[in-house]
């Protein structure tokens, strides 16, 4: 087997957020859904002391649920094209290699190796294997590497380090 593993750049934004949200998952309750639901009550509760109808305050309610739930769906999107653009512009162009003392990676002019002992388990999710310790990971998918050999080498090294 040879030493050195070569991989040139970076995971996804798709393929990031996954191992983000593995690392770390979301609240049970999305705070949006805890806003929406506490609007639609208090809206509700002055319908029912202004003696609204039923069916016009029940109207109503549909669309404020209707109308917060596409805001927020719009805030989202919004939050996440932006991250997906600043996550791009980051991503300065980088290569590197697995080896058997650590990783070695090249950023614009920066060397830099990474120990393997910095991190202290793997994750591994849709094709994408990941390095983690505490809330921080680097991650390695098939399409950084040149060859389906060096990518089934590169995840055997990784898997061998941390069991």
């Amino acid at each position: 087997m040879e030493k050195k593993i070569r991989f040139k750049g970076y995971l996804t934004f798709e393929d990031s957020l996954k191992v983000q949200q593995a690392i770390k998952p979301g609240r049970l309750v999305p705070p949006a859904a805890v806003v929406t639901v506490l609007t639609v009550g208090a809206v509700a509760l002055v319908f029912w002391k202004m003696g609204i109808s039923m069916p016009m305050a029940a109207l109503m309610l549909v669309f404020l649920g209707g109308f917060m739930a596409g805001g927020f769906w719009l805030m989202n999107n919004s939050a996440r094209k932006t991250q997906a653009r600043l996550y791009r512009k980051a991503c300065i162009k980088r290569r590197g290699t697995l080896e058997a003392n650590g990783i070695r990676v090249k950023k614009g002019q920066t060397r830099k190796t990474i120990p393997w002992e910095l991190f202290d388990h793997t994750i591994e999710i849709d094709g994408i294997i990941a390095i983690v310790k505490g809330g921080e990971s680097l991650g390695f998918a098939r399409y950084m590497f040149p060859s389906d050999d060096a990518w089934s080498r590169a995840r055997s090294l990784i898997k061998d380090r941390y069991p």
